[in-house]
């Protein structure tokens, strides 16, 4: 039977950005699609797929502190560089029976957001990424 001390709580997840950990990080997504090609099949009717490719994304919202991971992109972009990451999460509820840890090897941001505020409002500011499915590893599981 299930017990809700088994559900993972996100209080206790963590994110380190080519190992320094994201102290203000507040959310976190990451997800794999598949791509596939359409085959057509002689006497079926019947619509057939096949794998070919994996698509790596996700994102990462932190509260705003200061300028930092933008600013190092912008400047690499600038000069047609594009920086490669190494992300870690880490999920380590202390009910739950163990830890998670996922790693992507090669991560890359794919947008970013310069300046953004209104008043009131605590300031956030969101990293979508993508990354390479075979650089992903879980290597630790709940």
């Amino acid at each position: 039977m299930l017990e809700a001390g088994q559900i993972i709580n996100g209080t206790w997840g963590k994110m380190f950005l080519d190992d320094q950990e994201i102290m203000e990080v507040k959310a976190v997504n990451c997800e794999v699609e598949a791509e596939f090609a359409q085959v057509n099949m002689l006497h079926t009717l019947d619509e057939h797929e096949k794998l070919i490719g994996l698509k790596g994304s996700g994102s990462f919202t932190v509260y705003k502190v200061n300028t930092g991971i933008a600013k190092d992109v912008i400047e690499q972009w600038k000069r047609g560089k594009n920086p490669y990451f190494k992300i870690v999460f880490q999920l380590a509820d202390p009910e739950s029976e163990g830890f998670e840890t996922a790693v992507i090897g090669k991560a890359w941001l794919s947008k970013l957001t310069l300046t953004q505020f209104e008043p009131k409002k605590l300031l956030e500011r969101e990293f979508p990424f993508r990354f390479t499915v075979t650089s992903f590893e879980y290597e630790d599981t709940i």
